[in-house]
């Protein structure tokens, strides 16, 4: 256990929620109120459409500092990105000897762009969150779906980070892999064609590359599956190729990774294109028989003439 000192020596561990499991309520992420480094008050439930991010800290400790650039990165890059707002953090110090003026000053000097809180040794939100040791973060998105996890031993920065940006990822979309329709090359195959069936994979991510295990079921009957890595915020194109057979098609694409992601739709495959609609063959007559009005009104003009 780390003490309460001014300046805590390094723990080298990171637990978040010890023992949690994801849940859809809010009993791991009770509501709370604290006074917080610019003069107002932080209240959880203000922040219920958010990714709320809390991370419970000592001022000084080593490894909360050692992870604060990673999480300074995923802060601006999920704020000035496609969350904005919608992702808030929060850094609690469990320390009672630093005062809330302290903290902002603390803050600045590391240039934090989040905002700072002290908890109330009385009625402490630590105590209320089961925070043990510290670093100790805890993330909720919308409707009070909560994930959790621990990491044991000295902190591993790149692992922090790969899974607090998962997490938030999939807090606030439900996944952290997005798929796109799934286009065919050519776009009206007959039976018997080469057709490539394209399938974009997105990694909603924005510091740690995702890798993916992408399948692809045509009818229920299921192509091996592709593995890719997709980098942080890029998309990349999968495609598998099929032999076309006649018929009207079923096209799932899903994965295991990220949470999950699932796209469907649907392809037919015909001898010929596909026959006019109702409304297009009336459309053509009107157009041929407006046609032939012009030049019957030409020819008597010049007849006249």
């Amino acid at each position: 256990m780390v003490p309460l000192v001014r300046h805590a020596v390094a723990l080298g561990l990171l637990v978040v929620l010890v023992g949690a499991a994801p849940t859809a309520s809010g009993d791991d992420f009770p509501d709370f109120s604290l006074p917080v480094t610019d003069g107002t008050t932080f209240r959880l439930a203000d922040h219920s459409e958010d990714v709320v991010v809390l991370i419970f800290m000592y001022p000084g400790l080593a490894s909360y500092e050692v992870l604060e650039p990673s999480l300074k990165t995923l802060y601006r890059e999920y704020r000035n990105g496609s969350m904005g707002d919608h992702l808030v953090m929060l850094s609690i110090s469990v320390n009672p000897a630093y005062t809330l003026a302290e903290l902002e000053t603390y803050r600045q000097e590391r240039g934090v762009p989040w905002l700072h809180a002290r908890d109330d040794p009385v009625n402490s939100t630590a105590t209320l969150y089961r925070v043990n040791e510290v670093v100790h973060i805890a993330i909720r998105g919308p409707s009070n779906v909560t994930r959790s996890w621990a990491v044991n031993g000295p902190v591993d920065v790149s692992g922090v980070t790969e899974l607090v940006d998962s997490v938030i990822a999939r807090a606030y979309w439900g996944n952290s892999v997005a798929l796109g329709g799934v286009r065919s090359d050519p776009l009206q195959p007959r039976p018997g064609e080469r057709v490539a069936l394209t399938v974009p994979v997105t990694n909603r991510k924005v510091a740690t590359a995702e890798e993916v295990e992408l399948f692809l079921l045509i009818d229920h009957e299921a192509f091996p599956s592709r593995n890719v890595s997709v980098g942080p915020g890029e998309t990349v194109e999968v495609a598998f190729l099929w032999n076309a057979t006649e018929g009207d098609h079923e096209l799932w694409a899903q994965t295991r990774s990220g949470g999950g992601a699932l796209n469907f739709g649907s392809l037919v495959v015909a001898d010929a294109p596909p026959a006019p609609g109702p409304y297009l063959l009336p459309l053509l007559v009107g157009a041929m028989a407006a046609v032939a009005a012009s030049a019957v009104i030409l020819f008597v003009r010049r007849r006249r003439k």
